[in-house]
C-alpha cells in the first residue's frame, strides 16, 4: 500500500497507515479517532523538521548531530554488554550484530534509539526500583517511532536492513513493554488489546519490509535462515499426543461470519503448526523466531475480534500464549503468558474454560517446561515411522 501524504499523524495511526488503506488520523489531541478506536496509547506530536518527509535523509545521515547523556551512555553500554548476547541469535553472531548492528545505530538513529529503549525496559526487570528507566525506556521509543515514519513510508532496499532489524527489536520491546505496563503502572491498556496493538505494528512493518526481504536474508548480519523449513507440513504428531488439540478446530463454527471463521481456521491451523515445530526443535535460538513470527501470523480479521473479545480469538490467543510459555525463561516473555491467561480467563463465559485446560497445564503446571514429552516423542515416533 503506498501512503502518499504527510500531516501530523500520531505515531501509532500513522504506522497503522499502513496497514489499513484508507483510515486517516483525525489528528484529535490528546488521543486521536484511530488510537481510541484500537485502544491503544496515542503518541501523538506534530510534524517537525525531524520528522517530515523533505527531512528524510536527516534521520539516515551518518554526520546528523547526536547528543547522548550519562544516563543513556549507560544504556548504550548495558545494551552491547548485557542485552546483545540475550537477543535470539546464534552465538558466532554475537559479535557480529554488537558490531555490525551497533554501527547501523549511529547512521539510523531510529534504530539507536530502539537499542536504548530496550536497554531501558531491561535494566528495569532487573531492579523495577529504579522507576526513572521507565521513563527512559518510553522516552526513546516514541524518539524511535517519530524517526522511523518517514523511512516507513518510502523504504529503500538500503534501509530495508535497519527497518528489519528495527521491527525485531520494537517485537521484544513491546512484548515487554506490556509486562511492566501491567504490573508497575496503575492505569495501564488492557493487557488483551496491547497485544493486539503489538501484533499489528509488528505486522505492519513486516508488511513493509517484505518486498526487500531477499536483499534482507543475503545481509551479512542478518537472519540468514529459511524458517519456513523448521515448519511442519502436518500437525498430526502433536495432536496424537494431545487428541485435546483438534477441538480448536471445531471452535470456529463460533464465529460470527464466514470470514470470521475464515481467519480463525487458519490462525489454529497456523499456530498448531508452530506448536509443533516448537516442540520439535531442540535449538533455543530457532524456537524462539519461531514463537514471534507465530505472533505476526494472526489475521487482522481476528486481531479486530480479539478488541471485541470474541471467544473464539481469545482461545486462540491462549494457545498462543502457551507456546511463548515454551521459552518462559526469556526475559521479554518472562510472566507475560500468565498474565495474558489470566485475564482471558476472566473474559470467557463457562463453557468456554474447557478449552483452556492444556495452555493452562502448560503455563501453570510446567507441562511442556522442558520441552518434550515422553508421550510426545513416542507419537512422534510412531507418525514418523515408515509402514511397511
Amino acid at each position: 500500500m503506498a501512503v502518499t501524504s504527510w500531516r501530523g499523524h500520531c505515531q501509532i495511526s500513522y504506522i497503522h497507515l499502513l496497514i489499513q488503506a484508507g483510515i486517516q488520523c483525525n489528528e484529535e489531541f490528546p488521543r486521536c479517532g484511530n488510537c481510541q478506536r484500537l485502544k491503544v496509547q496515542c503518541s501523538f506530536e506534530p510534524p517537525t523538521a525531524a520528522t517530515s518527509p523533505s527531512s528524510l535523509s536527516q534521520s539516515s545521515a551518518p554526520d546528523l548531530p547526536f547528543t547522548l547523556a550519562i544516563a543513556d551512555l549507560r544504556l548504550f553500554h548495558h545494551y552491547i554488554i548485557e542485552v546483545a548476547p540475550l537477543l535470539p541469535l546464534e552465538k558466532e553472531r554475537i559479535k557480529l550484530f554488537q558490531e555490525g548492528y551497533v554501527e547501523l545505530g549511529f547512521r539510523y538513529h531510529f534504530l539507536l534509539h530502539s537499542m536504548l529503549a530496550l536497554s531501558a525496559i531491561h535494566m528495569f526487570s532487573l531492579d523495577t526500583s529504579k522507576t526513572e528507566l521507565i521513563t527512559q525506556a518510553h522516552a526513546h521509543q516514541n524518539a524511535a517511532l517519530r524517526l522511523v515514519n518517514p523511512v516507513i513510508l518510502n523504504t529503500s532496499q538500503d534501509e530495508s536492513v535497519p527497518v528489519f532489524v528495527f521491527s525485531s527489536t520494537i517485537a521484544i520491546y513491546s512484548l515487554a513493554d506490556l509486562t511492566v505496563r501491567q504490573t508497575f503502572e496503575a492505569d495501564h491498556e488492557d493487557i488483551i488489546d496491547g497485544m493486539a496493538a503489538c501484533i499489528q505494528l509488528c505486522r505492519g512493518i513486516r508488511a513493509v519490509i517484505g518486498p526487500h526481504w531477499p536483499h534482507i536474508r543475503t545481509w551479512m548480519y542478518g537472519w540468514n535462515i529459511n524458517w519456513e523449513a523448521d515448519v511442519p507440513d502436518s500437525s498430526n504428531a502433536l495432536e496424537a499426543a494431545f487428541p485435546e488439540l483438534s477441538r480448536l478446530r471445531q471452535i470456529v463454527q463460533a464465529a460470527d461470519t464466514k470470514e470470521q471463521q475464515q481467519a480463525c481456521l487458519e490462525c489454529v491451523e497456523k499456530c498448531l503448526l508452530f506448536l509443533t515445530a516448537v516442540c520439535r526443535l531442540d535449538d533455543r535460538i530457532r524456537e524462539l523466531r519461531l514463537i514471534q513470527i507465530a505472533l505476526t501470523e494472526i489475521d487482522p480479521v481476528v486481531l479486530d475480534m480479539l478488541r471485541a473479545r470474541n471467544p473464539v480469538a481469545l482461545v486462540i490467543l491462549a494457545y498462543h500464549a502457551a507456546m511463548m510459555h515454551m521459552r518462559f525463561e526469556v526475559w521479554w516473555l518472562k510472566g507475560l503468558p500468565e498474565l495474558l491467561l489470566r485475564h482471558i480467563e476472566q473474559q470467557l463465559e463457562a463453557r468456554w474454560l474447557q478449552l483452556l485446560v492444556w495452555p493452562k497445564q502448560v503455563v501453570f503446571q510446567g507441562m511442556m517446561a522442558k520441552g518434550r514429552l515422553r508421550d510426545y516423542e513416542s507419537a512422534l515416533a510412531s507418525v514418523s515411522a515408515p509402514t511397511d
